[in-house]
């Protein structure tokens, strides 16, 4: 992976930031450039990519992190096909919103207080996906092998043991492909 590049989408997070919360065997990739900050039904993936730097008959990788939520299923699925389409090798870390019975309490809680205001500012929660459904898109698009990690996954388990409103919630999960 190290003459691999990284490419971002939905997020304005800096390039170190995204690197440091890699998976270990990802931090070599040479750079992340993260250069799409939302992505919509009319937006071509590639195209927006492309234009960017990407090279797609060179592997890369690809997070789509803060997204999936926001778009329709057949937006989803577009994606997941452009992206499936790129040079062998290149890997996605796609982060998906689970339905309202897969969420804990602590997350019902916070969705609850958030989606009205989501509703009103044109920004609503359009898609919700069980793990066997976003693995069936990622499988059907050209990608083997899918690992699911949830948010408590990502990090030393004693770093959450806290009181405070930072604890983590069982709303959304990242499969890497």
């Amino acid at each position: 992976l190290r003459t691999t590049r990284g490419f971002g989408i939905g997020g304005s997070i800096s390039s170190s930031v995204m690197k440091n919360h890699l998976p270990p065997i990802l931090r070599s990739i040479d750079r992340i450039s993260v250069v799409i900050p939302t992505l919509n039904e009319a937006q071509r993936l590639p195209d927006r990519l492309v234009a960017e730097g990407c090279d797609p008959t060179r592997p890369a990788f690809v997070s789509c992190l803060g997204v999936t939520q926001y778009l329709t299923r057949s937006a989803i699925a577009g994606t997941l096909a452009d992206v499936g389409g790129f040079a062998a090798g290149t890997e996605l870390a796609v982060e998906y919103v689970l339905p309202q019975h897969l969420i804990d309490w602590a997350g019902r809680s916070f969705v609850d207080s958030i989606m009205e205001e989501a509703a009103t500012s044109h920004e609503p929660w359009l898609s919700p996906l069980t793990p066997e459904e976003i693995g069936e898109l990622l499988h059907q698009h050209g990608f083997g092998t899918v690992r699911h990690v949830a948010q408590r996954d990502m990090i030393d388990q004693r770093l959450w043991d806290r009181r405070d409103a930072l604890r983590p919630m069982g709303i959304s999960v990242i499969a890497q492909a």
